[in-house]
C-alpha cells in the first residue's frame, strides 16, 4: 500500500487535470483536423491506439457513427496540448478530452442520471455505465473469464465525488494501463479517467512532456540511447 502522501499526490494530479480542462474551455479551435498539427500523424496514431485500448467500439471516437467532431487546444503555460471529441448517438452524448498522459470520457447527456437515482443504487449505476463504455481489464490468465472494473467508493456519492479501482496505484509508474481507472461526478456529469501507460523498448517507464504532444517533441525519451 502506498503512503497517504503519495495517494494524496495522485488525487491532486487528477484534480489538476480537471481544472486544466476547465481553463482550456475558452481556447478551442473547432472544427479541427489532425493535419493542422505539426506532428498530426503521430498524434492521430497515438489517439487511435489508446482509444481502442480503453473504450468499447460504441464509445470510441475514432469509430463513432456519426463521426466525432474534433477540437484542439494548444498548450499554454498552465495547460497541456489537448484533443476534444464530441460524439455519440441520440441516446448518449459523449465528450472525450485527451492528452499525451490520459483520457477523460465525460457523459454530457443521456445514460442514467446518477444523481437522480437513490443513493443505494448509485454504485451499481456507475459500474453499469463503466461496463457499457470501457473495455474490461484483461483477464488474469490468457483465455480466462472476462473480468469487470470494480470501483471503490468512499462514503456518499454526490456531485464532486471521485472513485477509483485502485487508488494505491501511482499512474506514472503503475505496471499496466489496467492497474487503475478512475471516475467521478463533476457539475452533474459522470466521467471516467484512463491513464496512458508508457514503456521504452527496454521496459523502462516513460514520462512524456504534455506541452509538446502536438509538435512531436514529447517523444524525445524514446529517441534517446537509453530508450532504444
Amino acid at each position: 500500500m502506498k503512503s497517504k502522501a503519495v495517494l494524496e499526490e495522485t488525487d491532486d494530479r487528477i484534480g489538476a487535470w480537471l481544472n486544466m480542462i476547465d481553463r482550456a474551455d475558452a481556447a478551442w479551435i473547432a472544427p479541427a483536423n489532425f493535419t493542422a498539427l505539426p506532428d498530426g500523424a503521430s498524434v492521430h496514431l497515438d489517439s487511435e491506439k489508446w482509444c481502442r485500448v480503453f473504450f468499447k467500439p460504441e464509445a470510441n471516437p475514432h469509430a463513432a457513427v456519426p463521426a466525432a467532431t474534433l477540437a484542439i487546444h494548444h498548450a499554454t503555460a498552465d495547460t497541456a496540448d489537448i484533443l476534444r471529441y464530441d460524439y455519440g448517438s441520440t441516446r448518449m452524448h459523449l465528450r472525450l478530452y485527451e492528452t499525451v498522459d490520459f483520457v477523460l470520457l465525460r457523459i454530457e447527456e443521456g445514460g442514467e442520471d446518477i444523481l437522480k437515482v437513490s443513493q443505494n443504487k448509485r454504485r451499481d449505476a456507475i459500474s453499469a455505465m463503466a461496463g457499457l463504455l470501457l473495455n474490461p481489464p484483461p483477464p488474469a490468465k490468457a483465455g480466462g473469464p472476462e473480468t469487470t472494473w470494480s470501483f471503490k467508493f468512499a462514503g456518499m456519492i454526490e456531485d464532486g465525488s471521485r472513485f477509483s479501482t485502485d487508488a494505491s496505484q501511482e499512474p506514472v509508474v503503475m505496471p499496466s494501463w489496467a492497474s487503475r481507472v478512475d471516475g467521478g461526478i463533476r457539475a452533474g456529469h459522470p466521467y471516467f479517467v484512463c491513464f496512458k501507460n508508457r514503456q521504452s523498448g527496454d521496459g523502462r517507464l516513460i514520462m512524456l512532456n504534455s506541452h509538446h504532444w502536438f509538435d512531436g517533441h514529447a517523444w524525445a525519451p524514446y529517441q534517446s540511447p537509453k530508450g532504444r
